[in-house]
């Protein structure tokens, strides 16, 4: 009963979080790329991103074979490294062109 309210909040924060950061990211590599390589750039990052959709069966495999806590430990180390990244980003507006 009240954790069908909390897994809707969850997914739904996760889902609108997803949308946003991809809006962000993409609009972001529309920025730092100049015109004439702006079409090679979008069909680079659709194909290196193709593998991530594999994610969910590899995290499912994983469990088979490690307790949840280690799965998970690993994912929060990933979100972690990734959003150290994150603050690795210069702002493109800035940058000379």
């Amino acid at each position: 009963p009240m954790t069908y309210y909390a897994y809707a909040i969850v997914f739904t924060v996760a889902s609108a979080a997803g949308g946003g950061s991809w809006i962000g990211f993409t609009n972001f590599l529309l920025e730092i790329t100049q015109d004439e390589e702006r079409i090679a750039f979008i069909g680079m990052n659709g194909t290196l991103l193709a593998p991530t959709a594999l994610m969910p069966v590899i995290g499912g495999l994983l469990l088979k074979f490690f307790p949840y806590e280690a799965v998970f430990a690993l994912a929060a180390m990933g979100g972690l490294l990734a959003l150290l990244n994150a603050y690795r980003l210069t702002e493109p507006r800035t940058l000379a062109r």
